[in-house]
């Protein structure tokens, strides 16, 4: 509807809400994840807001809270599926942050990832998706790269 502030202060409220959860049952994967995509949430409202720096806060604390995730349940599909999300996230931030360099490294963070996934789960085709979206973003960052230096 166009309403980004009312949209962001509702995922503010639910990352707080997470929060609160967080420290009523601990650090669990589960109430973990929430807060990261809460995290998300939030990143993606401040982002059409404008609001770049704080953006990059946002994604990445949800990108560090993904990592502390992959360590406690392991390489699952799902733990590296989330921290090549995250990965790309950060990623985009960066670009539109003007930091290609930096951004061109979590992406092929996120590619490595998703290739791999692919290799173990060739009848999951999100995760070809997601590998063709981390070469398509690398690709484009080149051009970008090349046409700056021009």
């Amino acid at each position: 509807l166009g309403r980004l502030e009312k949209a962001f202060e509702s995922y503010s409220e639910s990352l707080e809400i997470r929060r609160q959860i967080l420290k009523q049952v601990g650090e669990t994967p589960e109430s973990l994840r929430d807060i990261s995509v809460s995290l998300n949430n939030v990143g993606k409202c401040l982002i059409a807001l404008g609001r770049l720096e704080k953006a990059f806060e946002s994604y990445s604390e949800s990108l560090e809270i993904r990592r502390q995730i992959l360590k406690r349940v392991g390489e699952t599909p799902e733990s590296l599926r989330d921290l090549s999300v995250s990965l790309d996230k950060v990623g985009n931030c960066l670009i539109a942050l003007g930091n290609l360099t930096e951004a061109k490294k979590y992406f092929e963070d996120g590619w490595a990832i998703a290739h791999d996934l692919f290799g173990l789960f060739p009848e999951q085709l999100e995760y070809k998706t997601l590998a063709d979206h981390f070469q398509d973003s690398l690709q484009t960052l080149a051009a970008e790269s090349d046409q700056s230096q021009s």
